[in-house]
C-alpha cells in the first residue's frame, strides 16, 4: 500500500494545485503556499489517513472550507 501512496500522492498534489491555478487564477507559488499551509495537506501527506482516496475536487472543497472557516472538517 505504501508504494501505491508514494505513486499517487504527488499526482494528487499536482491535481489540486492545477485546480487552484485554473479555477482560482492563482499563480503557481500562491497555489502551493495555499495548499502547503493547510491542515488538509498535513493530513493528506500521511498515508494512513487515506485522504488520498478522495478526488482532487473533493480535496479542493475541503481545503477551501478549511481556509474559510479556520477548521478542517472531514467527511464522515
Amino acid at each position: 500500500m505504501q508504494q501505491q501512496f508514494e505513486a499517487i500522492f504527488p499526482l494528487k498534489i499536482e491535481s489540486i494545485v492545477e485546480l487552484l491555478i485554473s479555477q482560482r487564477k492563482m499563480p503557481l507559488q500562491d497555489a502551493l503556499d495555499y495548499l502547503y499551509s493547510s491542515q488538509l495537506y498535513a493530513i493528506l501527506e500521511r498515508e494512513e489517513t487515506k485522504m488520498w482516496h478522495y478526488s482532487p475536487q473533493m480535496l479542493l472543497y475541503l481545503l477551501d472550507n478549511e481556509k474559510e472557516t479556520g477548521f478542517l472538517t472531514l467527511p464522515q
